[in-house]
């Protein structure tokens, strides 16, 4: 018997019925729902497609739900596409107005608390460490973060921002992952991934609000 299971992400071309039918068909056992993108609409209708899909072939598929976690994120941006230059300024807002529309010059951060977590010299890094960022002045208390651009290059819409070293104040199961993780469960997911998980504490936090299987996704060096 095999004991290996195979789980496939399921996106935007792979969500088709019969392209569902056929991952059922060669061997997909979970299909992995990815909540850092698409709405809840997109999930629910996606979750039945896998369901009509699983049942068509005769075979049990499950559902995995994989929460975006604390992971800091740029807001949208204009035309979804920025280009950041070497040497010029850019200021990020650690506000709570985070569907402000960002540029070249000023974006917003998903984590209100990143101005007092960061200081003058720090160094921050966009589009998946290719852009690096070096923090000149911290305005805390208006929650903005001027920045010079060190290694510029495109950066696109709530892509991630990485900050070197552990943020302990970040919030192990931000808002917006509850209100996944609920809706999750109304659509009948049978999983739970948790990304980004740092410690123990994390898997415990969420336990709380699911007795849902969880799967803890190792992605930090803590």
């Amino acid at each position: 018997m095999r004991r290996t299971k195979i789980v496939a992400t399921i996106g935007p071309a792979s969500r088709e019925p019969e392209v569902l039918r056929q991952l059922v068909r060669v061997g997909m056992d979970v299909a992995r729902l990815n909540f850092s993108h698409g709405n809840h609409e997109q999930h629910a209708e996606t979750t039945e497609r896998i369901r009509a899909a699983a049942e068509a072939e005769g075979r049990q598929v499950a559902v995995l739900q994989d929460l975006p976690g604390p992971k800091l994120r740029i807001g949208p941006l204009e035309n979804d596409v920025v280009e950041l230059t070497l040497g010029e300024h850019l200021m990020l807002s650690s506000g709570t107005e985070t569907d402000e529309v960002g540029t070249a010059e000023r974006m917003t951060v998903s984590w209100a608390g990143l101005a007092d977590a960061v200081a003058a010299g720090d160094v921050l890094y966009l589009a998946d460490g290719s852009i690096r960022l070096r923090v000149e002045v911290v305005r805390a208390g208006d929650g903005e973060i001027e920045t010079v651009v060190e290694v510029g290059g495109t950066v696109a819409s709530r892509q991630g921002l990485n900050v070197p070293g552990e943020l302990s104040d970040l919030p192990t199961l931000p808002e917006e992952d509850l209100e996944d993780l609920r809706f999750g469960e109304s659509i009948g997911v049978d999983l739970v991934a948790l990304s980004f998980v740092r410690r123990p504490e994390d898997v415990t936090q969420v336990r709380e609000h699911t007795r849902l299987p969880l799967i803890a996704k190792i992605e930090k060096p803590q």
